[in-house]
């Protein structure tokens, strides 16, 4: 099971790259980057900055989507990337979430995400996609990246049982969402074509370190509020379901995934616990080596979103639980 990192690029991206340099110096598999343009850092600009100081870790966004980038830029911008940092990218795509109601207005749909993703994955593969009745070509293709569709309801997790070369999924740490998870991914893959590999799993679970276990929640409580208030695949008791409705009636977009969101105040520390490895550097190795030994051959990475206030401090302790 693989072990890999998440970011949301709040911290100039000098900061973001020293970050990065620590991680290619551990066993971390990939650094991956959110997408949402207006309150964080540009993930595409930081994603290069982040090659050129690293070596072997490997990038991408995480997630970004096919409505406030036209899939034929990201398809461009992949290419390009793979080529400078020697194919170390990967690229994780979903409807969108922040960056698109907060530009548009309004959320992607499937249909978009379907269209979104032939797009990109023809202009990657082959160098031609058909947009509109109009045939775009690009100058630079990059055959075999890894494409990850994001998703939290049903029906996503079903299109990208039968797309992605790999699916990102937020059922927290709790094995029997995963397993409720796994079941909706496989909708999906029986319409995968014939001959394709089956899509890998990546499980998006929030992380901070912390000596303190109480601040450690804190910090990770506003991503589970923002998992809560998606549609999601799995079954939820009925007082998690009144805290999703008070979520969604309070929802700020301007402190999505911030340590500030008062919106995030609902969510008790039991809700918080099954949707991530939150407390003291033993806390969270001991509860890597759980899930390791819970999910063994059903995920195959698992992405460690930090959500401490120092992070390159968290990248540092991370370096010494997986070593």
């Amino acid at each position: 099971m693989k072990v890999s990192v998440g970011l949301y690029p709040t911290a100039p991206v000098a900061h973001l790259v020293d970050v990065a340099r620590v991680l290619d110096d551990s066993a971390c598999d990939t650094l991956w980057l959110g997408d949402s343009h207006l309150i964080w850092r540009e993930c595409w600009t930081t994603i290069a900055a982040c090659a050129m100081a690293t070596a072997r870790l490997r990038l991408g966004p995480c997630v970004t989507n096919p409505l406030s980038r036209h899939p034929s830029v990201t398809a461009s911008t992949v290419a390009t990337l793979q080529e400078f940092s020697n194919a170390r990218i990967r690229l994780g795509l979903s409807v969108g979430d922040s960056a698109v109601k907060m530009t548009l207005g309004r959320g992607g749909t499937l249909k978009e995400l379907r269209s979104g993703y032939g797009i990109i994955r023809g202009l990657l593969e082959d160098g031609v996609a058909v947009v509109d009745d109009r045939t775009l070509e690009v100058a630079v293709t990059a055959p075999g990246t890894e494409i990850y569709l994001s998703g939290s309801g049903p029906r996503t997790m079903a299109l990208a049982g039968e797309l992605g070369d790999g699916a990102i999924v937020v059922p927290g740490v709790n094995p029997e969402h995963i397993a409720q998870v796994d079941a909706a991914l496989a909708v999906g893959e029986s319409l995968r074509s014939e001959g394709r590999a089956s899509v890998r799993r990546m499980l998006w679970v929030a992380c901070s370190i912390r000596e303190d276990p109480r601040e450690a929640l804190d910090d990770v409580r506003p991503f589970v509020a923002s998992v809560l208030r998606h549609p999601l695949a799995f079954e939820v008791s009925a007082e998690v379901e009144r805290i999703r409705s008070s979520i969604r009636e309070h929802y700020e977009f301007g402190h999505h995934m911030a340590r500030t969101a008062e919106h995030a105040d609902v969510v008790p520390d039991d809700v918080v616990r099954e949707f991530a490895l939150a407390g003291t550097r033993d806390d969270v190795a001991m509860g890597l080596d759980r899930l390791r030994d819970t999910v063994a051959g059903s995920v195959d990475e698992v992405a460690l979103v930090l959500m401490t206030p120092d992070d390159l401090k968290a990248a540092s302790e991370l370096r010494e639980v997986l070593a």
